[in-house]
């Protein structure tokens, strides 16, 4: 139901598991030989159960967070508005579970556990302590994102940003770069934005944005590597070197555009074997065939290791 690589998986195993909460001690006193009836009595326990309603409710957040998190492009703006959105919802649910009647619209186990035990209510305010403990953990942890608000606010929004902020050196280009009309009326954000500002008028502003883009979540490219190495190095390879799988990596996990034709027409042709024209349908047009022959040349130049499996290339980049 879950593994020890991926915690976060437990978050549904918890919801499921609440879910069947009812169910579960009547299949054990009724399938297990086995004496069962701590279980049974601890899974029928209502502080118990409301405990758990608690942890399916809160891991789930959290798993939301963490997807969030593992999100494709993340840069180091976006990581910290997501992390600053998880640290202000905890403080909502603080003081939801603080009130005389507690505010369960963001913990619907919570919610169903009330519904079937009313006399549990009263002790629902002892998880405001856990929360607040979590809190802290976050601001303890990620700490290092506060000292870095000022050039984060910078980065996310250069014409609104406090210029007295920011370091002296950046100062008088912020000066002239919120004061330019043209950029002050385009609607471009991000890294889209700081690529309009010329290098001849803000050079230390470029180099900035360089330095903030660099920070990214690297989640989503070792996760996206790694599928796509094992879906590279399957059962149906009969060769496969390092120099093979470093080049159907680059190919499979570029986000360029690759203008085959021209490259190909930039390079000498290397001769076409006549098996690899025999390999084209000789129903198939001309047209065709020429981008088949052209595909064949592109990969032979490309990988500089000889003939590569042309399904295997063409299978990892336009999958």
């Amino acid at each position: 139901m879950h593994i020890e690589k991926r915690w976060m998986s437990r978050g549904k195993c918890l919801e499921r598991f609440f879910a069947l909460r009812a169910e579960i001690p009547v299949f054990l006193e009724d399938t297990i030989q086995c004496d069962t009836s701590a279980y049974c009595a601890k899974l029928r326990n209502t502080d118990f159960l409301l405990d758990m309603a608690f942890l399916a409710d809160i891991t789930s957040h959290l798993n939301h967070l963490n997807m969030r998190l593992q999100g494709r492009c993340q840069t180091v703006s976006d990581l910290y508005a997501h992390m600053n959105a998880f640290v202000t919802k905890l403080t909502l649910f603080k003081d939801g579970f603080s009130a005389d009647r507690p505010n369960l619209a963001h913990f619907p186990s919570c919610e169903e556990m009330r519904k079937d035990a009313p006399e549990c209510e009263k002790t629902l305010p002892k998880y405001r302590a856990d929360i607040e403990t979590l809190q802290q953990q976050f601001k303890k942890r990620f700490q290092d994102f506060h000292t870095m608000q000022p050039r984060i606010e910078l980065f996310t929004n250069p014409l609104s940003a406090a210029i007295i902020e920011q370091p002296p050196e950046l100062q008088l280009e912020m000066c002239e770069l919120q004061s330019d009309p043209f950029l002050a009326k385009r609607q471009e954000r991000g890294i889209s934005f700081w690529r309009l500002l010329p290098e001849s008028r803000f050079p230390l502003l470029r180099d900035f944005a360089l330095s903030m883009a660099s920070m990214f979540g690297s989640t989503y490219i070792c996760e996206s590597n790694f599928s796509m190495m094992k879906h590279i190095k399957s059962r149906e390879r009969n060769r496969m070197t390092d120099e093979t799988l470093f080049h159907l990596m680059q190919i499979g996990c570029t986000n360029v555009d690759i203008d085959i034709q021209s490259i190909v027409q930039q390079q000498e042709r290397p001769q076409i074997s006549h098996y690899d024209l025999q390999l084209t349908d000789p129903a198939v047009g001309g047209v065709q065939k020429n981008a088949y022959i052209y595909l064949v040349i592109f990969i032979k130049l490309v990988a500089k290791v000889g003939y590569l499996n042309v399904v295997d290339i063409v299978s990892c980049r336009w999958k």
